[in-house]
């Protein structure tokens, strides 16, 4: 028997999971029944077979298709190292290459596999899993979490010793410190609190190591509930700024690109101001009715000059002017009066900007000293690229 198409197990690993084992007699039933357990795996989203009797015995060949998968992170496990999770999924669980099906059979044995472990070290608690955006991580992940014993983080290190001097730092580590301990709880505090430090001193490709914790309080208690947590960072050089190449603009020059963002050549390389730049680029190309705008930006490393050049492609789409508006939730005086304060007539170039304020705080300030009242306004954009025309939709509830 063979197992084709998967870029991600080898064929006998597969295979394995299918139940059906070399030599044993089996007939069409047991060679679907194969099929349908490697299909609820998870891994796979299709499962394909054929077969040809010879006097040998059967031929069996299976094709699979790979199934998007995501990345695993292990939240709140102090007992164990990354690599003991990890062995104890790879030892129960067949298939296993650090990411995840977002489900399947395969993922409640990797939940089996982690709840097996803890029991076994004499630790209560329910093996979760849940898919959820990571800090700094592009798409989706698997956390696995355990809910059981409470584990406070007591404090937390740094691997830099000017960070707990930072008034920025210090006065966010309430949010954690005293608090459950959980691993995603630490990611999110550095990528929001410590990594803005880094960048805005030119370090762009700052990132942080490996997580590491340790037990703390009376060692002879059989069982801590305190656990310290150490945050590292590898800096890496301090870029200085080296210029911007466009292509694909035509709403705005180069020049006046250039000006939104802010930096000249030589300066630092504030990866902050970098970042807001990208927000503002947005914002104007919105203001001027291109909605729909997309900016790619590459940025090019030069270490030994450390010199950091950004080439940016701009697919700025369709430019899109004023079509209806439609309000819901309304008397016709309400409406009268909404029309009358919209700056915005039908034809005129759509100002995205615009239209984002008046729906956060200026159809609130016209309704403000009267008998209208609603909790919020549900807003959608509705752009035809055949008329060009972007309608407007308000929902007052």
């Amino acid at each position: 028997m063979v197992v084709s198409g998967s870029k991600k197990f080898t064929s006998g690993d597969i295979a394995h999971l299918s139940g059906i084992e070399p030599g044993n007699f089996v007939t069409r039933e047991d060679i679907q029944a194969g099929a349908d357990r490697l299909g609820g795996l998870g891994w796979f989203n299709n499962v394909q077979y054929k077969f040809n009797t010879t006097r040998q015995g059967v031929e069996l060949e299976f094709t699979v298709e790979d199934a998007p998968t995501v990345p695993v992170t292990f939240d709140n496990f102090p007992w164990f190292t990354d690599q003991e999770l990890t062995q104890a999924i790879r030892g129960e669980a067949g298939l296993f290459d650090g990411t995840a099906p977002e489900g399947g059979d395969a993922l409640d044995k990797m939940k089996g596999a982690l709840q097996k472990l803890v029991t076994t070290r004499g630790i209560r608690g329910e093996v979760e899993a849940t898919l959820l955006a990571a800090p700094g991580v592009s798409g989706m992940v698997q956390q696995f979490h355990l809910n059981g014993p409470l584990i406070r983080l007591g404090a937390v290190e740094f691997s830099d010793a000017q960070l707990p001097t930072e008034k920025h730092i210090t006065d966010r580590l309430s949010d954690v410190v005293g608090k459950p301990y959980s691993r995603f709880t630490l990611d999110l505090f550095a990528y929001e609190y410590v990594r803005p430090i880094y960048l805005s001193m030119g370090y762009l490709r700052a990132h942080f190591g490996a997580l590491q914790t340790r037990f703390a309080g009376d060692p002879k208690r059989p069982s801590p509930d305190t656990v310290v947590a150490r945050i590292t960072v590898e800096t890496g050089p301090v870029y200085k700024w080296g210029g911007a190449t466009w292509s694909g603009n035509a709403a705005f020059d180069d020049a006046s690109l250039n000006k939104m963002i802010g930096l000249a050549a030589g300066d630092p390389a504030d990866g902050n101001k970098i970042e807001a730049a990208w927000i503002r680029l947005e914002t104007e190309y919105g203001k001027r009715g291109y909605i729909e705008a997309k900016i790619e930006r590459q940025p090019e490393f030069d270490d030994a000059a450390a010199k950091v050049l950004y080439r940016i492609a701009i697919a700025e789409g369709i430019q899109y002017r004023v079509g209806q508006m439609v309000i819901t939730g309304l008397s016709l005086a309400g409406e009268r009066q909404l029309f009358a304060s919209w700056a915005l007539p039908r034809g005129e170039v759509f100002n995205k900007q615009y239209y984002e304020d008046f729906v956060a705080t200026g159809a609130r300030k016209i309704f403000e000293n009267s008998a209208v009242h609603f909790e919020t306004i549900g807003h959608l954009l509705r752009p035809n690229p055949e008329t060009k025309l972007v309608d407007i939709l308000l929902d007052f509830q």
